[in-house]
This record gives structure tokens, sequence and C-alpha cells, in this order.
């Protein structure tokens, strides 16, 4: 899993109902299904249900193991989408197709956590590279990687997609009318062992100038676990 002990992962199948053994429309709170109702499509409800109810048992496995106690009386959202997370917590909620994760961490050990989950046959068309990469980034890849490029496609955008959620969640002022490029986050992707990727990142000019002190002193890093064709990515910085 991913080499962090201080976050707290659920991982849960989409049910292909709103009522089933894993998740309960009537375990919602009062926010909660106020956001459910307004969504147009049962897909939609579906995988924001499976969301909430694996940001709540993220929740209780922290809860279990921390002298802080988090209250959960519903996860509010932003405008645009970004989850309300209780005080004293901060974190992160994906779904690929198949299966809704979340990620939580304390506030007080990290800045914000980025998370991001994908089918492996997902996102591996052949253009895909060359919308989301640098020239040097795809030369890197289709260079020095022996390996399914297909899948690499796939490991990219997903790690570029926890960076963005990441650097979303810090609610940086000066990104609120910011225009986000895939090519603001430039990467060497590192393979650790079977199944397991380091994606170091750099930051372009364009959006270091606006990102705040703490980010520019740290190394930005995302790491990337390949299991039972699910493509899990997470980007988090510690305080």
């Amino acid at each position: 899993m991913i080499d962090s002990a201080d976050i707290f992962f659920t991982i849960i199948p989409i049910s292909t109902e709103l009522v089933s053994p894993s998740v309960s429309y009537d375990m919602l709170a009062d926010i909660e299904k106020d956001i459910l109702f307004n969504l147009s499509s049962q897909k939609r409800k579906r995988e924001f249900l499976s969301g909430r109810m694996a940001a709540r048992q993220s929740i209780d496995s922290f809860n279990k193991s921390s002298n802080n106690i988090i209250l959960n009386k519903g996860i509010d959202r932003e405008e645009k989408g970004l989850p309300i997370w209780p005080t004293g917590i901060v974190g992160s909620i994906s779904h690929s197709d198949t299966h809704a994760v979340c990620a939580i961490g304390s506030s007080d050990i990290f800045y914000g956590i980025g998370l991001d989950l994908l089918d492996t046959k997902r996102h591996t068309y052949k253009g895909l590279l060359s919308r989301i990469c640098s020239v040097e980034e795809r030369e890197a890849l289709e260079t020095h990687w022996d390996a399914d490029l297909a899948l690499l496609r796939s490991i990219v955008f997903s790690g570029k997609e926890a960076i963005y959620k990441f650097i979303c969640s810090l609610r940086i002022p000066e990104l609120q009318d910011y225009t986000f490029f895939w090519t603001d986050f430039s990467f060497k992707l590192i393979k650790e062992a079977e199944g397991k990727f380091i994606i170091n990142v750099d930051f372009s000019n364009r959006l270091s100038s606006r990102l705040p002190e703490f980010m520019l002193r740290k190394k930005s890093q995302v790491q990337v676990i390949v299991k039972d064709e699910l493509i899990l990515s997470v980007c988090f910085l510690r305080i």
C-alpha cells in the first residue's frame, strides 16, 4: 500500500443500487442527502454515495487510532466539488468506474492530500501523452521504459490528476482564478517494485510563481499503486 501509516484509506466497490450492504442512503447526513438529491444521474448518485461511505469508514479508522476524535456531521462540498472536511483532518475522495476510495489524515501532519483512482483500461489511447505531457516527458517514457505504454499512459494521467487535486485541496488564494495546464506538472517516473511507482514532480515557472513557500521548499511526490486492474495515485505533503 502507500508508504504512510498516518493516512487512512478505504476502498469499496461502487454499488449497482442506491441501497446495499456496503452503502446506504440512510447513513448520509442531511447536507449529504441534499447533494445526492441534486445529482442528475443514477450513476453519479451511486458514485457519490459510495465515496461518502468510504469517507465515513476512513474517519472511523482515524478515530480508532487518534486521541483527537473527529465528529462526522456530514461532508459538505464547495461549488467546484471539493469536499469540506471536518475540522482536524484533510483528505480526498475519488472513484473509478467500479470502486470508490477515500484517504484522510490529520491536518496537524499534512498540508493536504490529493487522490485519484483509475481503471487500468481507461485513458490508454495513443494521443493521450501528447495532450498531457511535454515533449521531454514523452521521450523519457517512450525511450527508457520497456513496459506496457498503454498502462504507463494511464499511470501518468492518474498521477497528474492526483497532483492537481492535491493543489486544489490547499485552497491557495493566488490560484482561485488560475487556469491549470497539464504541463504545469512535469515529472520523473520511477518504478520502485512490481506494481509500485513514484512520480517526482516539478512545477512550471508559471505555476511556481503563485505557490506558497512551503511547497517550493519541499519536493512534491506522487505514490502510485497498480493492483487488481486499478491505479491508485496519492499526492501529499507533510507539515
